[in-house]
């Protein structure tokens, strides 16, 4: 292959050839062998209905031979009209408005920016600052980053409106986050959080009823509370967005990945008509994407939420939550180890003493016939969610080899 890509989170002292991948189905990857290979990973995550699903594609078709582009501003058409209205139906109504974009990342910044100028439509200027939670992660982008608790991250020294603190996870730490909210609260605009799964933190979860009463506390200052569903949204949790288990009501939430069914990037902020009215009553909001809205990426959008009306993920969830859940006892039996599992998500952290894990699952995926991408030590599987049951079985059977060949034993 040729030398002239610069892939992601590749080092030049990294060896390890990529897979060449030349055709997709259902749930399936293709090598240039034709090597049949289970996605485990669902292009992070992104994959929900399986690659290539003949109701996307279908619309996808229609309307690239109608028109695959036009600007948004002065402009609207039916594809963007009709998918925010579904998406409106999607939350039951919660969410009145909604501000597409290009990736989940640009979600993140739409959000934090609609934040800053709600309040500064209502004349309260004070408020600059964006509450965080250690473990946490929203994207790529330079605000996105800044978001992030890595302490390694660079572009953490470039901002200083970003307050980090300890993702609260009993009384005592709730506590001091009270404390911490009392006397910050007044410059405090927005907070954001990743409801239940902390994806890029190693597919770390937390209960839903520390969520509410994060949100509850937040609310109680008067701060705006943002949920990035961007990963978690659209049933992975088992849910129709991960903050219904908590069953609090957020003032914006991010969609992103599984919104196009993962065949094409589109993204999304949606907030309540108070928010939207408290903004453009007077003003309008400073934010305008080249590609805003793109009719074909809203095309496939409009299939997706139609299969997900359609197709009854929770009941279909349930089964792949049984299969995870004798995963995750049959390790704990053999192992010791203790794995995470929430809906369509199982996680497990090993410990791979001088092991190249990505270097092991490349080398054996062709074997194995499962892709995996690890985050450090975490091992974890996020298929499609409409997956066939037999197949999740056959890699279900290769995730346990992977991680029975990966683990080092105390």
């Amino acid at each position: 292959m040729q030398n002239n890509v610069w892939p992601p989170y590749w080092s030049i002292k990294d060896k390890t050839p990529r897979i060449n991948i030349v055709r997709t189905s259902k749930s399936f990857i293709y090598d240039e062998n034709k090597t049949k290979i289970f996605d485990g990973i669902a292009s992070w995550w992104s994959v929900c209905h399986g690659y290539n699903h003949p109701k996307i594609i279908s619309n996808m078709k229609k309307c690239l031979n109608a028109m695959p582009h036009v600007m948004f501003a002065g402009i609207t058409h039916n594809y963007a009209e009709t998918l925010a209205q579904e998406l409106h139906n999607f939350s039951f109504g919660q969410f009145k408005k909604t501000f597409f974009c290009d990736s989940g990342s640009v979600a993140i910044e739409v959000s934090i920016k609609m934040a800053l100028q709600y309040w500064q439509s209502l004349n309260k200027y004070e408020k600059t600052h964006v509450l965080t939670f250690s473990g946490c992660y929203h994207g790529e982008t330079f605000m996105a980053s800044s978001l992030s608790s890595d302490e390694n991250s660079y572009i953490s020294s470039y901002t200083n409106n970003v307050l980090n603190v300890k993702l609260p996870c009993n009384a005592e730490e709730m506590h001091e986050f009270k404390l911490f909210l009392e006397k910050n609260h007044k410059r405090i605009a927005c907070s954001i959080i990743e409801p239940l799964v902390q994806g890029a933190a190693g597919i770390k979860m937390y209960s839903s009823a520390i969520l509410r009463d994060i949100f509850n506390l937040i609310k109680k200052y008067d701060i705006l509370f943002i949920c990035d569903e961007c990963a978690m949204g659209f049933y992975r949790t088992g849910r129709r967005f991960a903050f219904d288990h908590a069953e609090i009501a957020p003032d914006i939430i991010t969609l992103g990945k599984a919104l196009s069914g993962g065949h094409i990037s589109l993204a999304a902020a949606c907030t309540t008509e108070h928010i939207f009215s408290t903004i453009c009553t007077d003003g309008y909001f400073k934010h305008g994407p080249t590609f805003m809205a793109n009719p074909l990426a809203c095309s496939a959008g409009i299939a997706s939420l139609n299969i997900f009306n359609d197709f009854n993920y929770p009941a279909h969830i349930c089964k792949i939550t049984d299969i995870f859940t004798n995963v995750k006892d049959r390790l704990h039996k053999s192992l010791h180890l203790e794995a995470r599992v929430l809906g369509a998500i199982i996680a497990i952290e090993i410990n791979a003493k001088n092991l190249d894990i990505k270097a092991y699952i490349y080398e054996n995926t062709k074997e194995l016939k499962l892709w995996v991408r690890p985050i450090g030590n975490t091992l974890y599987l996020m298929p499609p969610l409409n997956v066939e049951i037999d197949d999740l079985l056959d890699a279900v059977k290769s995730f346990e080899i992977i991680i029975k060949n990966t683990h080092s034993v105390v």
